[in-house]
């Protein structure tokens, strides 16, 4: 019964860890608003919470289900928004990539040309949003999967 107890606890402490969000994850495709950090979203990916993070300088808008300007975004996060402060983003940046109407039903995904260590999914309301690949990674866009960087071969435009 002790390894039982101990895996329960073991699986609270990820959980907790991670900061998988309160509400249950119930619906595939459903967004959900961060409660501590309005900079980022949870979206359900067949039942288990993936931690999104809006482009810098912009909040999650629950009620429009994207990424948004802080003054319409509509945050109520504990923590505010960490992202950089109204009109301070770089004016050099690259747009965002157009996600095509069929984004509800297919999956899109398009490399970041100015980061290799993050990547652009299409959401379900055609909305593209920005996503970090986990630290030591780059994202792959043949396999479309964050790799090794040796395997991702990705290339940053100039």
């Amino acid at each position: 019964m002790n390894g039982f107890a101990a895996l329960i606890f073991a699986l609270v402490a990820v959980s907790l860890v991670t900061g998988n969000p309160v509400k249950k994850c119930e619906k595939h495709g459903e967004l959900m608003a961060d409660d501590t950090d309005c900079s980022c979203f949870w979206e359900c990916s067949f039942g288990v919470p993936i931690r999104l993070y809006c482009q810098e300088g912009l909040e999650y808008n629950p009620e429009k289900e994207y990424c948004d300007y802080p003054q319409a975004g509509g945050c109520h996060a504990e923590g505010g928004a960490p992202g950089v402060p109204d009109g301070s983003s770089n004016s050099n940046s690259r747009q965002k990539p157009t996600c095509p109407s069929d984004s509800a039903t297919h999956l899109h995904q398009y490399p970041n040309p100015e980061d290799c260590h993050s990547f652009y999914k299409c959401s379900d309301k055609g909305v593209p949003v920005l996503i970090q690949c986990p630290a030591g990674l780059e994202y792959d866009a043949f396999a479309q999967v964050c790799d090794y960087p040796e395997q991702a071969q990705c290339v940053v435009q100039k």
